[in-house]
């Protein structure tokens, strides 16, 4: 099945949302570690074209959700190839990118699972655009780069545990 193939990979995607969080430098703070219970199809979505900057983020996601598979994509295609196959209930989008950018993939993945609900995080350097997103409604969260490692876990784990 296309759970099983999803299980062993490693992808990684970048989400936003509507709701603005400020982007910080975080190595100067500690993050308070969260124990939270994860289902056995917890997965976790990274898009970023940036390679260093997505697998930073999975693995600080790795770290911090133990048991949960992150998934890292560094184009939007393989994005929505991973998220439809591995049906993320966390994705962290990139929005600048050449080609298919993080709110078509946002859009990709809630057409292809409308019955799962999952959180869809907006990533960019790029204030206007994440102000004209706050009126869409395609992204839970907008986060600012460069991205507070720090915040995005405790927001992931804070709707984790709302869920």
């Amino acid at each position: 099945s296309a759970d099983s193939r999803c299980r062993g990979a490693r992808a990684r995607t970048a989400v936003q949302s509507p709701r603005h969080v400020p982007g910080h430098c975080i190595f100067a703070r500690q993050l308070n570690h969260m124990l939270i219970a994860l289902q056995p199809d917890d997965n976790r979505l990274v898009l970023d074209d940036e390679h260093a900057s997505a697998d930073m983020l999975a693995e600080f996601l790795g770290l911090e959700f133990e048991g949960a598979h992150v998934r890292v994509a560094y184009t939007g295609e393989d994005a929505v190839t991973l998220g439809t196959q591995c049906r993320p209930n966390v994705a962290i989008l990139d929005l600048e990118m050449a080609g298919l950018d993080g709110e078509g993939v946002a859009r990709a993945l809630r057409s292809a699972h409308p019955d799962r609900p999952f959180l869809l995080i907006a990533l960019s350097g790029n204030v206007l655009r994440l102000a004209e997103l706050r009126t869409k409604g395609t992204f839970d969260y907008l986060v600012s780069k460069p991205v507070d490692l720090v915040a995005i876990v405790e927001l992931v784990g804070r709707e984790i545990r709302a869920q």
